[in-house]
């Protein structure tokens, strides 16, 4: 399975923890690493705290936690954790932000490599943060699993260049300082034994960075699916109710849901954007009536935003694997996409996928359908969940079939 046991070193709480859970189930985690978590005492009192005080983060803070993780194998950097929130919170430009991601980089690898490598024997990071901690764990004679998140760094600023192209008024200071970054990702990947990508488009994105094609390899996210849920939606009467959720930014083409939303304005749509706001003042002065805009929202309340939606719709410009496409179609949803959201919508099936060279006018035509379409889908009418692509077991088994290549 890749050796006997694993480091597992990841800032933040993404896919909930998902690689360290699957690896404790299988029993080869040694320790895993990040900045804030929440261990039992700190998680229950938190969850009390948040009720009396209604503060949404007291109620992040909560979900920072996973509870078949062990305590003791579970190792928080909890000032660092603090100092980067502290600091991502003084962020005022793309420059700083680029600094910051490098400063908190090389601060986790340290506090990793200080407390040590333990007796694992393969270390598993994700790209742009890990290029000291790899150093390190091949220095110890550590193979190395590299998680390759999203699009490389050179990809997505041509992306975003090109984007400012088709709106002008879009055109900001994206590419700025974003050398390093592309440069530290390079280097992680000549020291990295297998690169896992969670979607084609960053498989095919690495290829054409001259990206070593060869040591990657694909394993789509997964999510949990409550059983509970109904997998076949009952029809709805009145408008289409259109969900996007994430940072209503230009990467995940915030902007153009706008667009089409005003385009829209005649029509029996509702738009609902949920996550933090990342656009100019230009463009959230000039909304439609039919669209409204929720801030950042706990994990635990994202169940509320997905009953109240008839489809999802992420016209994303450039992501890894956008795990907001997968809860959506567990939830019965249809998707409508693009191929660079990474995700796993086949199109006309699960919903629809953009076409980048017209997008506004695509996901108008795509909601379009689905009012009249919809119910024709298949992909959303599945009665069980136990085979589905997108559920977490479907991603466990992914995952470590993948890391087994190690052990050959």
């Amino acid at each position: 399975m890749g050796g006997g046991s694993y480091l597992v070193a990841i800032m933040g709480a993404r896919g909930h923890y998902g690689v360290a859970r699957t690896l404790q189930h299988s029993g080869i985690l040694d320790r895993f690493h990040t900045d804030s978590y929440a261990y039992p005492f700190m998680r229950e009192a938190a969850e009390r705290a948040s009720k009396l005080l209604s503060n949404p983060l007291l109620k992040k803070f909560a979900g920072r936690s996973a509870r078949d993780l062990p305590t003791q194998k579970v190792v928080a950097h909890q000032m660092f954790g603090l100092v980067c929130g502290v600091k991502r919170a003084l962020i005022r430009n793309t420059q700083d932000k680029n600094r910051q991601l490098i400063w908190s980089a090389k601060c986790f690898s340290s506090h990793v490599a200080r407390y040590g490598l333990g007796d694992a024997d393969t270390l598993y990071a994700v790209n742009t943060e890990s290029l000291e901690l790899l150093r390190t764990a091949k220095q110890h004679g550590l193979k190395v699993v590299l998680e390759q998140m999203s699009a490389p760094k050179s990809i997505e600023i041509q992306i975003l260049k090109n984007e400012a192209r088709l709106f002008p008024w879009l055109a900001s200071k994206s590419e700025l300082g974003w050398e390093p970054i592309a440069e530290r990702e390079s280097q992680e990947w000549s020291l990295a034994d297998l690169i896992l990508c969670p979607s084609d488009f960053v498989q095919a994105e690495i290829r054409k960075a001259n990206g070593p094609f060869l040591r990657t390899r694909l394993v789509p996210y997964g999510v949990q699916i409550n059983k509970s849920l109904p997998f076949r939606r009952p029809p709805k009467h009145g408008p289409l109710k259109v969900l996007f959720a994430g940072r209503v930014g230009i990467q995940k083409g915030a902007h153009r849901l706008i667009l089409a939303a005003k385009e829209l304005a005649d029509e029996d749509f509702q738009f609902r954007l949920v996550g933090f706001v990342d656009l100019p003042d230009s463009v959230l002065k000039r909304l439609p009536p039919n669209l409204e805009l929720f801030g950042p929202t706990p994990r635990s309340e994202m169940s509320n935003h997905y009953h109240w939606g008839d489809a999802l719709c992420l016209p994303s410009l450039c992501e890894g694997s956008a795990t907001v496409t997968y809860e959506a179609m567990a939830f019965g949803m249809p998707v409508v996409c693009t191929s660079n959201a990474g995700s796993l919508v086949q199109d006309g099936i699960d919903g629809f996928l953009i076409d980048d060279r017209e997008p506004v006018q695509s996901i108008v035509q795509a909601l379009r359908r689905l009012r009249t379409e919809g119910e024709q889908l298949k992909g959303v009418r599945v009665t069980s969940s136990k085979d589905r692509m997108y559920s977490f077991p479907a991603y466990e088994k992914r995952l470590l079939l993948t890391l087994a290549e190690l052990a050959q």
